[in-house]
């Protein structure tokens, strides 16, 4: 049967144990001719590989920390700006004496990633890559799963756009990660 959506429940466990249950309904997201757009499950493949490995690398180093989509970085006030990029890196250095906050992390990433779905908009996008900059974050990667691209934004002037034909070699904020775009690619439908 084919309904456009799917609907459940879900199970969330905090870290201190608690669990909640989440009744949630996930539309199909289309395309501008109507087709379900397969390459939703590409972004979601994308996000959860390229925070695997760079994750991966980062604890092997001992170089700070990886957090998923949902983070909330407070990067300003008047007016408040929280963004929540869908993987993002903190140098050790930048980690509270207290560990990883509970709440909003105070301060931008060191890194921030935004990998995009069916439903961006590219201009709202673009915002996100200017936020992220203005306060202070070291690097931005936008991936394009649908064109295959990832676009490394040091400024808004100073970006180097990558294809899967390229290998990432990373200076900055994880400098001397490398991730093979065809292979970061190569799962996408």
């Amino acid at each position: 049967e084919t309904r456009g959506y799917w609907e459940g429940e879900l199970w969330a466990v905090r870290r201190t144990g608690e669990e909640d249950l989440y009744h949630m309904t996930v539309s199909a997201i289309r395309d501008q001719d109507g087709n379900a757009a397969s390459y939703a499950l590409s972004f979601g493949l994308v996000a959860l590989d390229l925070g695997r490995l760079l994750g991966n690398w980062v604890r092997q180093r001992q170089a700070g920390v990886v957090l998923a989509a949902g983070t909330g970085f407070w990067l300003r006030t008047d007016p408040d700006t929280v963004r929540a990029p869908d993987v993002a890196f903190v140098a050790q250095e930048h980690i509270p004496a207290g560990g990883v906050p509970e709440g909003f992390w105070e301060g931008p990433p060191d890194l921030a990633v935004e990998v995009l779905s069916p439903d961006d908009r590219m201009v709202e996008v673009l915002e996100k890559v200017h936020d992220y900059l203005d306060a202070g974050v070291g690097q931005v990667w936008l991936v394009d799963p649908r064109n295959r691209t990832l676009t490394v934004y040091r400024s808004v002037q100073d970006l180097r756009v990558l294809t899967e034909k390229d290998t990432l070699v990373c200076d900055g904020p994880v400098d001397g990660f490398r991730c093979r775009l065809a292979e970061l690619f190569g799962q996408t439908l």
